[in-house]
């Protein structure tokens, strides 16, 4: 199945959650009923499409990521997120440096892989006092922490009659970024403690979106 098939239908799910919510809603706003107790905490387990842009995260990922929240009102919580590491090894860095008696020098490539993990304190805004489904909204920032390693087999490359050695090489680095984001989302309750949780998120960059993610999950208040 390609991206763009498993894009839809993820899509697709998150549609049907969001208008089986409304229709839950509708029924279930009654606030002459008695409401039950909110939660101290919760903790939530979401699959989502992840898309990044830049390096080899320029399409669309998988993202497993386990949500625990702190209730300080029956409104207002915050939140900490941690996604599973993501990894991409299809991608090749070709450089070229100087060599005598080469005009454009000599070349090497290395072959690069990636692994992304994330990290999200969040503070969330939770709508209504009901037994059946909470609309919220999210802010905060992403913690998006890159590992790099570029790896390369010693070579010798002949070029115009002349020979010249491509050291080896082994070495990983470590980037961390920060990115604001926005997200905003539904968790509809089977029961007093169990609920289902769809989100759609975007973070900004100084150029724009950086990624945009699409989840949905099951989590438990206690």
């Amino acid at each position: 199945m390609n991206s763009q098939m498993t894009t839809r239908a993820f899509v697709g799910s998150v549609v049907l959650s969001l208008a089986t919510a409304t229709a839950v809603l509708a029924q279930g706003t009654d606030t002459t009923a008695t409401m039950p107790k909110m939660p101290a905490w919760d903790v939530a387990f979401t699959l989502g499409l992840l898309e990044t842009n830049g390096g080899a995260y320029a399409s669309d990922k998988l993202e497993t990521r386990v949500d625990l929240g702190r209730y300080w009102t029956n409104h207002l919580k915050t939140e900490v997120g941690v996604s599973l590491p993501t990894h991409s090894e299809n991608y090749y860095d070709y450089y070229s440096f100087p060599v005598p008696g080469l005009t454009r020098g000599g070349f090497a490539a290395n072959h690069v892989s990636e692994r992304l993990t994330i990290v999200a304190p969040t503070l969330t805004y939770q709508f209504f006092e009901n037994a059946f489904v909470h609309p919220y909204v999210s802010t905060g920032f992403r913690l998006m922490l890159w590992q790099s390693r570029l790896v390369r087999e010693a070579q010798t490359h002949t070029e115009s009659g002349i020979s010249y050695a491509v050291p080896p090489l082994d070495r990983t680095t470590s980037t961390v970024k920060a990115y604001p984001h926005l997200a905003g989302g539904f968790k509809t309750y089977f029961n007093e403690k169990t609920f289902i949780r769809t989100e759609a998120l975007i973070a900004i960059g100084s150029n724009g979106a950086t990624h945009t993610a699409l989840r949905m999950g099951v989590g438990f208040d206690f």
